[in-house]
Formats: C-alpha cells, sequence, structure tokens
C-alpha cells in the first residue's frame, strides 16, 4: 500500500491510497488468502492516530473529550490516468479554496455541493 498525493486541511484530509499487494501475511510469513481491504487500511489509521493522540493526552494532562473521526469516509476508485491527474490536481488545489471548501465551518450554513472531482 502506498499514499499518494495527499493534503491534510484543518478539519479532515484528502488522500489517495494505492492498494499495491491485495494480501496479508501472516505472522509465519505465509501469504494469507484474506484480501487487505480499503476499510481495514483506513480503519488502522483512524486506531493509529486515536491512540497516538490519547497517549499526548495522557502525557501533556489535558481534559478533553470529543470524537476524533467522523463515522465513515468518501472513497472512489480511479479507473485511468486522465483521472489520477485531476483528483491528485484537486487535492494539491484544495487549500487554496479553504475558504469556499464545505467542510469549512465558516460555510455551515450552506448548502454541501459536489466537488469538482466527483462529477
Amino acid at each position: 500500500m502506498e499514499l499518494d498525493e495527499y493534503v491534510i486541511m484543518p478539519n479532515h484530509f484528502h488522500g489517495i491510497i494505492v492498494i499495491h499487494n491485495n494480501r496479508r501475511d501472516t505472522p509465519g510469513g505465509y501469504p494469507d488468502s484474506t484480501r487487505v481491504s480499503l476499510g481495514d487500511i483506513v480503519g488502522a489509521y483512524k486506531s493509529l492516530c486515536v491512540n497516538a493522540w490519547l497517549k499526548v493526552i495522557k502525557t501533556e494532562d489535558i481534559n478533553t473529550r470529543g470524537k476524533f473521526w467522523q463515522d465513515n469516509y468518501y472513497e472512489h476508485i480511479i479507473r485511468n490516468a486522465e483521472e489520477m491527474d485531476r483528483i491528485r490536481q484537486y487535492i494539491v488545489n484544495n487549500p487554496l479554496k479553504w475558504e469556499l471548501d464545505r467542510e469549512n465551518p465558516a460555510q455551515s450554513e450552506q448548502q454541501p455541493q459536489s466537488e469538482k472531482w466527483m462529477v
């Protein structure tokens, strides 16, 4: 698995995950027939982030509670090089459009819009 283009925004991130080898390896090194799903990858990433944040909270004695991640995520299979280039450009340019972004809390009163790359 490889993280291709990505950007970290103030309250979310965009990224392209490329799955090269879609098989798990068992602890003994023998290939398992179980396929690794995007959900497995995202779930593991979310878990690692939350555990790291919990360590910071404990170490720094921060008194905070709340939801760290939203319940779901948007996924899309990229089918060709043109689509890959278009989505990469969207990700690279996303910070420049933060003021208009539907995820920007200042935009919460406005109706959600479809992103150009999703169409």
